[in-house]
């Protein structure tokens, strides 16, 4: 699904139950309070949308995948990015631990990594606002260096 991490591998799409990817998602199963943007409401996490969807993408990923969970091109791609980039993870990720996450961001230069206590596979969703408070306050600073360096290159 990326690295070939070997301490830390990622699950394997193809042999996982959904039981076992119910756990490896989210970091809470069971019924939560998923938070929208009036307050938040209630839900079975195995019986809701979002279970649904991850379930049946990982049935077309490992599709794709054919049994390989690692891409030997991904690092020079990586290497290769120069937007600023913030790369987001979920501490208790089972499919794609976040170690992975980790290790994308350092192959990334200049990027920043932005691990969410408590949320699993989709910390945009399992910790909605701590996910946009790391974005946005990646996207200020992103603005705030664009500020200082256009300061910099004024010649008085």
């Amino acid at each position: 699904m990326g690295l070939d991490l070997p301490e830390t591998p990622a699950a394997n799409l193809n042999a996982i139950d959904q039981e076992t990817f119910l756990h490896a998602a989210f970091a809470q199963a069971g019924t939560v309070v998923v938070q929208g943007d009036f307050g938040g409401t209630v839900e079975d996490v195995c019986k809701g949308q979002e279970f649904e969807k991850q379930w049946r993408s990982r049935t077309i990923i490992a599709g794709l995948l054919r049994d390989k969970n690692a891409d030997p091109d991904l690092a020079g791609r990586l290497q290769a990015i120069t937007a600023n980039t913030l790369v987001v993870w979920g501490r208790n990720d089972g499919i794609v631990p976040w170690q992975h996450g980790e290790m994308i961001a350092r192959m990334i230069p200049g990027s920043k990594f932005a691990l969410i206590d408590g949320a699993g596979h989709t910390p945009m969703r399992e910790r909605r606002e701590t996910f946009q408070r790391a974005v946005r306050d990646f996207l200020i600073s992103q603005d705030e260096q664009t500020e200082r360096d256009s300061m910099r290159t004024v010649k008085p």
